[in-house]
């Protein structure tokens, strides 16, 4: 094809496109126009049953380019001195067309450009001395009433961007109003307003309108959340920001701990920060506060924002900045991965924290009420536990380390020693809110060990403790870890009467996963219960198989030490859960 005819293809494409909507003229674009950068205008009419004049809503400058390849980026490079005049002539609906067929130009696919004045200072910011930019490019909806709103809305931001005025000098606290605008011909609900368009967040100094910001399709759910980044001296600090606008203020609330607050009619800023949300957050935003106190402006997107604010105490500030930056990195030392909420921060985790930051960051002895050479303790903190171990020294305090995950333990059974990780001597309370243990390599670090029958016993002990840990709370880390240990200790031992224990604790294991057993599983069980020469056996298969009435004979048959067994054992949740249903 020559360039004639992929010109002639792409404008006829447009022109169809933009004409079966009934809402707009586009019979004033020309094929060779002479002009060198426009391609003639359309008209935006208010109505599709009318032509009045009077019923023009707006005139847009328009400019269509044929091309026979695509750019796999779906970008379109622009001369620079074309954008300069585009944005003299207060922007231009951009058109550009990737001609399949010449003749039938329905099948040609077209995208477009939204070249409004905002946008291209920004397409030309740090790239005026360049000969084109690549700009990308969006497609054209298919759908009749998104075209035509994406053409009222151009127009609508086209007028109001008309000498566009520069913003960047002023604070969003300078503006006298803050507003969202939409035009469409259309019968639409502020909902779809909200979800559905494509807009300019604008603000109004003594009636001027200012692109404030830029806000994508989906990106004002509620006219709230506005997706722009937050910064100090290029330094991001959040992804976005809320807006609330009051009768007489309007606020930017950042991280949902920091909400500054500009009056209106008095022209007074506040700024309250609130001891809420994670650790890392409350210091994230300390930090931003501090920031903004020492270099007395903010960024959202490019536009600075400058701010003189009085925080009440700003020594205050600081001191909690130091303060729980030192805390994190004590629970970072003791092994904590998790992000802990501060909303119920109180005087008694202030007292543990602080026990743990002497120990952990300053490496100081603490007094304990015990007379062990070494022991576990735990730290409780917002209602989860840190556990650590505690080794006496010869001041007759206590040094800390952080619980290991690895290494040696011994342990006695039957006489012997045996080894074993660390973690298998801890207990129930240790594991059910834990915030340093890490269960995920419980397994793996299990198979390092030799493997004796004793040790499996060991191992299927802890099983216990971390059943009865997951019953309490409900933890799915928990529960996985013990399924996975359960069906290891099954496929492992040799021991038959061990095989039978571990097989029921498996078992357990997948009830609480809410599994059903597979039919071969069932089998064991029945024969289990019907030809096992232990009633403990008997009377723990019946419970898993739901046999309730069954489970109750063989209990009261036990002698008082294996009922206290089954009492104190995770069976009897199993149990109760099956006695309430």
């Amino acid at each position: 094809m020559t360039n004639s005819q992929v010109e002639s293809s792409a404008v006829g494409s447009v022109k169809n496109v933009l004409n079966d909507t009934g809402y707009i003229d586009a019979s004033d674009i020309k094929e060779r126009d002479k002009f060198p950068i426009w391609d003639g205008h359309i008209l935006v009419r208010s109505s599709d049953t009318t032509e009045k004049k009077d019923m023009i809503h707006y005139k847009i400058p328009v400019q269509v380019k044929g091309i026979t390849s695509l750019d796999t980026n779906l970008k379109y490079p622009i001369e620079v001195n074309d954008l300069k005049k585009f944005l003299n002539d207060d922007g231009v609906l951009y058109f550009v067309v990737f001609v399949k067929n010449q003749r039938n130009s329905r099948e040609n696919e077209i995208f477009y450009i939204d070249l409004l004045p905002d946008n291209i200072k920004k397409i030309l910011k740090n790239k005026e001395t360049q000969q084109t930019i690549d700009v990308p490019l969006k497609k054209l909806p298919s759908q009749q009433e998104e075209l035509v709103n994406l053409v009222f809305n151009f127009g609508l931001n086209r007028s109001k961007q008309s000498h566009l005025i520069s913003c960047e000098n002023i604070s969003i606290t300078d503006f006298d109003k803050i507003c969202l605008h939409y035009a469409s011909p259309f019968k639409i609900t502020q909902t779809d307003i909200l979800l559905n368009f494509e807009g300019y967040c604008y603000g109004y100094k003594n009636d001027i309108p200012y692109p404030f910001m830029e806000v994508p399709k989906g990106g004002i759910s509620q006219i709230s959340r506005i997706p722009q980044k937050i910064s100090i001296n290029g330094v991001d600090f959040f992804e976005y920001f809320k807006l609330k606008q009051n009768v007489n203020s309007l606020s930017i609330v950042l991280n949902n701990n920091i909400e500054i607050i500009h009056n209106i009619n008095d022209e007074k800023t506040k700024c309250y920060f609130l001891l809420k949300g994670t650790l890392s957050n409350y210091i994230k935003s300390a930090k931003f506060l501090l920031d903004v106190h020492k270099n007395g402006c903010f960024y959202i997107g490019e536009h600075k924002n400058e701010i003189s604010f009085d925080i009440k105490n700003i020594t205050e500030l600081e001191e909690k900045f130091a303060y729980f930056g030192t805390l994190k990195e004590a629970l970072d030392k003791s092994g904590v991965s998790e992000d802990i909420e501060l909303s119920t921060f109180n005087e008694k985790d202030l007292k543990n924290t602080s026990f743990l930051i002497n120990a952990f960051v300053y490496g100081n002895d603490l007094e304990l009420k015990s007379t062990q050479k070494g022991l576990v303790v735990n730290f409780y903190i917002l209602g989860k536990t840190i556990t650590c171990l505690a080794y006496h020294t010869e001041n007759g305090k206590y040094h800390f380390s952080k619980f290991p995950m690895t290494g040696i333990a011994t342990t006695d059974r039957n006489g012997k020693k045996i080894k074993i990780p660390p973690f298998l001597m801890l207990k129930k309370e240790h594991l059910k809110n834990s915030l340093n243990i890490h269960f995920l390599h419980f397994l793996d670090e299990i198979k390092k060990y030799p493997i004796s029958e004793d040790y499996l016993d060991i191992v299927n002990s802890f099983l216990l403790e971390l059943l009865n840990a997951y019953d309490e709370v409900q933890k799915e880390d928990i529960l996985n870890t013990s399924e996975n240990i359960a069906k290891w200790l099954v496929e492992t031992t040799t021991d038959k009467q061990s095989s039978i224990i571990y097989h029921l604790n498996f078992f357990q294991c997948k009830i609480r996963k809410q599994q059903d057993l597979l039919e071969t599983e069932k089998d064991y069980l029945y024969n289990l219960s019907e030809k096992s020469d232990k009633i403990l056996f008997k009377c723990v298969a019946s419970i898993l198989l739901k046999e309730q009435d069954r489970a109750k004979r063989f209990f009261y048959k036990l002698p008082m030490e294996e009922q206290n067994q089954i009492l104190n054992f995770p069976i009897n949740q199993l149990w109760k859960d099956l006695s309430n249903g």
